[in-house]
């Protein structure tokens, strides 16, 4: 009796001693990472977004561990973005920068880490309706462009993302239209 009462107590010690150790193994991500690619390719007649450019890809953590991944293509060779997270939720914001100054900005938040709310020069989406921000800086307003894309297969490197436009014709065209729109009605005409 005393034997089976030792087996027992080792068998109910050792079941509480996973079941602790599989709530301590559960782990809630809260907080931001972000990351971006510049590039400036040479030619004759470059089209910002596709010849120059700053990807932007920021990852909202609040829950999930695989947060929800936002990227924000703008046709600007200078762009900036940080984060934070904290118990109600996590954001980040960005810049599409020339010259050292401003030409758009973005915000996101994620209350719950599937989702998010994203403003960019005033206007919200929500990233149920897709992921993936194009923005041009071409006119005095800038415009933007949602897609739904599959954010967790974006390229991450340079040659990667420059391939991209031509593998995907409404990349290419948003930037080429933009471009075609500036040519029409430059600057010093607006």
């Amino acid at each position: 009796m005393l034997n089976r009462l030792k087996q027992f107590s080792f068998f109910a010690n050792f079941l509480l001693l996973l079941i602790t150790l599989t709530g301590c193994l559960k782990t809630s991500a809260n907080g931001v990472s972000t990351g971006a690619v510049t590039w400036v390719t040479t030619t004759a007649d470059p089209v910002p977004g596709i010849h120059e450019g700053t990807v932007n890809v920021v990852t909202l953590k609040h829950g999930p561990p695989q947060g929800v991944k936002l990227v924000f293509w703008g046709d600007r060779s200078s762009g900036k973005s940080h984060g934070s997270g904290s118990a109600t939720g996590a954001s980040a914001e960005g810049e599409l920068l020339e010259a050292g100054q401003p030409l758009a900005k973005f915000r996101c938040e994620t209350k719950n880490g599937t989702d998010a709310t994203i403003t960019i020069e005033g206007q919200t989406f929500d990233s149920k309706d897709g992921s993936l921000f194009l923005i041009s800086t071409q006119d005095d307003k800038p415009q933007v462009k949602q897609l739904k894309i599959d954010v967790n297969k974006f390229p991450t490197q340079t040659q990667q993302i420059q391939q991209y436009p031509e593998d995907h014709p409404e990349v290419k065209e948003f930037f080429t239209a933009a471009h075609r729109q500036a040519a029409a009605n430059p600057p010093e005409h607006r």
